[in-house]
């Protein structure tokens, strides 16, 4: 789940916090949410989960399309 978290992906912390990823830290093991423009830094392992993104859901849609005609 962390090895394909990316920017622009909107995750939930384990403390129920809703943000969007803006930046991943690999060598500190710490990333930075947008929160409604506030922008916080927590540990990685602070990810609880991570929600499909939008382009995700519209690829499936897409293929679903397609699978129907």
């Amino acid at each position: 789940m962390l090895g394909n978290l990316k920017k622009g992906d909107e995750v939930v912390t384990i403390g129920r916090l809703h943000g969007i990823v803006d930046s991943i830290d690999q060598e500190t093991k710490t990333v930075t949410l947008d929160c409604d423009g506030v922008y916080l830094v927590f540990d990685l392992s602070a990810i609880g989960q991570v929600k499909p993104s939008k382009e995700a859901n519209e690829e499936k849609v897409d293929s679903d399309k397609k699978v129907e005609e």
